[in-house]
């Protein structure tokens, strides 16, 4: 206020078309980051679990001799498929095979056939949204499927070791329903994580995203070095979808991690290589014993 009681005017920098322009570039710049993490949010299902990518699932009719449909109805109205692959002998342990983002399970039936010529049987979930099943994937909803059918096969089987292996965005499915398992017999016996990723965040932070919109953060970082048995990690120093930092990382993780490199990149299929098979042979020796 001056003597008279007249109010001041405002200093000549908050006037300054410089001052007005960058307020008016701050507010643009707020608002374009709020519409990209709104849509960030909306979309993430999409980003996250890519299905449309993986095609079409089998008709019923070409679905492969000596595979058996597990279907399952779960919360949500959801109906899940799996399929139980068994050796020709009685089984030494349960491996749950979870494929990444753009397989379904009638791609890893060479994966599955790995492991029956070990003596193990072989399950394959489903998510939710892929395939022939039905439901939205997420994170939660996923896990209790495929606990569900892991429990399922058991029923059918008896109880056994348990193995989990997932492939890139399946490893993350294996650590999680691993840390969810029940106690001991059900606790696994092993875990290999091919082309591992350390969370979801770990790729939302680098888009600039608050941690909070994230419905799926798949942190095996947090979870990894709980586990007390074999854990095996395959991954390309090539990797161009995920870095191989990210296998490094989660090997140091766990001070029972064995960290096998493998060459290609992040969608080259190594189940043929001899460095892959020695690998899964080693790890199912150590988690199984002989043969």
């Amino acid at each position: 206020m001056n003597q008279q009681g007249a109010p001041q005017s405002p200093p000549a920098l908050t006037r300054s078309p410089v001052v007005r322009a960058a307020r008016r570039l701050s507010r643009s710049l707020l608002l374009l980051y709020a519409a990209w993490c709104l849509a960030c949010f909306v979309l993430q299902g999409r980003l996250i679990y890519p299905r449309h990518i993986a095609g079409g699932a089998l008709p019923q009719a070409l679905i492969p001799a000596g595979v058996e449909q597990q279907w399952l109805d779960r919360p949500g109205g959801a109906r899940v498929e799996a399929w139980l692959v068994r050796p020709a002998q009685p089984p030494r342990a349960l491996v749950v095979f979870l494929h990444g983002n753009a397989e379904l399970i009638d791609h890893c039936l060479e994966d599955a056939h790995l492991w029956t010529s070990r003596g193990c049987a072989v399950l394959l979930p489903e998510y939710r949204g892929y395939g022939r099943s039905t439901g939205s994937p997420s994170q939660a909803p996923i896990v209790g499927d495929i606990l569900a059918h892991i429990n399922a096969a058991l029923a059918d089987l008896g109880p056994l070791p348990i193995i989990l292996h997932g492939r890139s965005l399946g490893s993350a499915f294996a650590v999680q329903a691993a840390a969810s398992l029940p106690t001991p017999p059900t606790t696994p016996a092993a875990l290999v994580l091919e082309s591992p990723f350390t969370s979801v965040l770990a790729f939302s932070r680098r888009m600039l995203l608050p941690d909070v919109i994230c419905r799926s953060p798949l942190r095996t970082d947090r979870l990894i070095g709980a586990f007390d048995c074999p854990v095996l990690i395959l991954h390309t120093h090539d990797d161009e979808i995920v870095p191989f930092a990210h296998g490094e990382r989660l090997a140091r993780l766990n001070p029972r991690a064995t960290l096998v490199t493998l060459q290609g990149g992040h969608n080259t299929r190594h189940a043929h290589t001899a460095p892959y098979q020695n690998a899964l042979r080693e790890l199912s020796r150590a988690a199984l014993g002989e043969p």
